[in-house]
């Protein structure tokens, strides 16, 4: 994050209440969080703000985009139980920071053990697992019951989605953008 501008806020205030949920995601445990090596590099053919809405609560494109892998697989997309869950929210941190899919339950996040499918969604299951006492000795109980890590949009062109990635946006002009994906 940088900017040109002396009278810009601090990088703190400009967050704001996004950091309550960043936490969740990058300080999970005692040693911090790994960005695994490399970067997944794509160039889309759209306006760079269309995943920042995707990524900031729009939820119109769940059931277009997620609703297509039900109908060619005939299996259910975590997605679509996730967007129809009444106890997840949306919440808006200001200067356009939000949070997707934010679990209000009364228990553990059901999104923690629900990614269970096949032997990477079993180690995310199991990992969460192993270490919950810790995020709950570290970051309290309620944000230990959110568990599995939603996605987070941090304006204008920084997200987070829990399988776990950061993803940079980086407009190329009005109809393309450039997004690098890193693993953590």
């Amino acid at each position: 994050f940088a900017t040109w501008d002396p009278k810009a806020p601090s990088l703190l205030d400009y967050l704001g209440d996004i950091t309550w949920h960043m936490d969740l995601f990058l300080d999970r445990r005692a040693g911090g969080t790994e960005v695994l090596p490399g970067v997944q590099r794509r160039v889309l053919n759209c306006n760079w703000k269309i995943p920042s809405d995707n990524s900031a609560g729009d939820n119109y494109h769940f059931p277009v985009t997620h609703g297509s892998f039900t109908a060619v697989t005939g299996r259910s997309s975590s997605s679509t139980a996730f967007n129809s869950d009444p106890n997840r929210v949306v919440i808006h941190t200001g200067n356009g920071h939000c949070v997707n899919g934010f679990y209000i339950g009364p228990n553990r996040n059901p999104m923690a053990s629900a990614r269970a499918n096949g032997p990477v969604g079993s180690k995310m299951r199991d990992y969460h697992e192993e270490h919950w006492a810790e995020l709950k000795q570290r970051l309290g109980a309620a944000r230990a019951n959110q568990a599995a890590m939603n996605i987070g949009n941090i304006f204008p062109s920084t997200s987070w989605i829990g399988s776990p990635q950061i993803r940079l946006r980086h407009p190329r002009g009005p109809e393309n953008f450039e997004m690098w994906s890193y693993g953590l």
